[in-house]
């Protein structure tokens, strides 16, 4: 008998028990593993999810443009934080928002090789400004 074999309730499958979430059981002093795989937990999460979003939506919309108003600055020096940040590591986002600045479109998601050659581009506009000081 295999003990690492654990049946999920809600596919019916055996799986092996690292396809299960576990836990510390405090009452019974050991590990104890859900009854669902990961899978199905994941996917009955998401569903939980989108319908409570549903039906709380004008409230979380609501909620979200009261924040927004009330911390303006904060959300201003996060995102001027957050940029600094991107332009620092040259993150594929920060590079693909230049693209679309130099080509005047918006939305537009370059193919992976342009944001590489871009970046190379930038890298080498960087060392030839540290270059010239």
């Amino acid at each position: 008998m295999n003990f690492n074999i654990k049946t999920c309730t809600i596919c019916n499958s055996k799986k092996d028990l690292n396809l299960f979430y576990s836990y510390f059981s405090k009452s019974r002093n050991k590990i104890r593993y859900d009854s669902k795989c990961k899978e199905c937990k994941k996917a009955e999460n998401r569903i939980r999810v989108k319908k409570y979003y549903e039906e709380h939506k004008a409230k979380r919309l609501i909620y979200a443009a009261n924040y927004r108003e009330k911390h303006k600055e904060k959300i201003k020096e996060d995102r001027k934080r957050f940029k600094k940040k991107y332009i620092e590591n040259l993150q594929d986002c920060y590079v693909n928002e230049q693209i679309c600045r130099i080509l005047k479109v918006k939305g537009f998601k370059p193919p992976a090789e342009i944001t590489e050659a871009y970046k190379l581009n930038i890298l080498i506009k960087i060392k030839l400004k540290d270059g010239k000081k």
